[in-house]
């Protein structure tokens, strides 16, 4: 990760936050990449950096839960998303 943003943002819960994906979502799986270990690694690195930088927010609000933004490769946004941009 070669940059660290890492804002702290609170997010209300909205009733409308939970309910179940609409049915026939999507297609296929899509495969972006190769999976291997070593892009295990660097996710769960990234992960372990995200949660030492807050470590001390956590242990200050622990009730609190913690949302990590990530960065999608262009290929994983939706058609739609891409002519927004």
């Amino acid at each position: 990760m070669e940059k660290t943003d890492f804002p702290i943002k609170v997010v209300a819960i909205r009733k409308g936050d939970h309910r179940p994906p609409p049915e026939n979502q999507g297609g296929k799986a899509k495969v972006f990449g190769k999976v291997t270990e070593g892009t295990r690694r660097v996710l769960a690195d990234q992960v372990e950096g995200a949660y030492q930088y807050f470590s001390q927010q956590f242990q200050r609000w622990p009730d609190i839960p913690a949302v990590v933004k990530i960065t999608l490769t262009v290929k994983a946004i939706s058609a739609p998303l891409k002519a927004q941009k």
